[in-house]
């Protein structure tokens, strides 16, 4: 059989197929690692990177906004919202519309690191995909949003 949309489920079902979730969770582990150790030198996570475009798409944004858009809780998203002041890549300042929120907004040196960071994801996604022909990229892109866009879930 040279294509696969001509396989039937019960050949996609058998036990000499690898298991899906195993190799998605042993890619996501080798993407997971490889960005933590690219991020590193900037003083973020791939956690950190996720926030950071977050922001930067939609500012400003309450701590609580930015929580529900990274699937993150209230304590955690403290914490990063901290730990970006301390290296000068955001600012909080109480919300105009709501005095008890935040607004948060990105520095310079924040659009600056994050550009840098999105610069060194990909380079990391560059090497792990390294295998794939550009169509492949492409097409594995495709089936991988079209898995998770319907069930929206958060990402960890």
């Amino acid at each position: 059989m040279t294509n696969h949309e001509d396989a039937t489920t019960e050949d996609v079902h058998t036990d000499e197929r690898p298991w899906f979730g195993h190799l998605l969770n042993q890619i996501a582990g080798r993407f997971r690692s490889s960005t933590q150790r690219a991020l590193q030198p900037l003083g973020i996570t791939p956690p950190m990177l996720r926030a950071l475009e977050a922001l930067s798409a939609d500012q400003p944004l309450t701590q609580v906004q930015l929580g529900i858009r990274v699937a993150m809780d209230r304590t955690t998203v403290v914490h990063l919202i901290d730990r970006f002041e301390e290296l000068g890549y955001a600012q909080r300042c109480r919300s105009a519309k709501d005095r008890r929120s935040h607004a948060l907004t990105l520095t310079a040196e924040g659009e600056a690191a994050l550009r840098k960071a999105r610069t060194l994801a990909r380079a990391v996604e560059d090497e792990v995909l390294a295998s794939l022909t550009p169509a492949q990229r492409g097409l594995l892109l495709e089936l991988l949003q079209a898995v998770h866009e319907p069930v929206n879930c958060p990402e960890d």
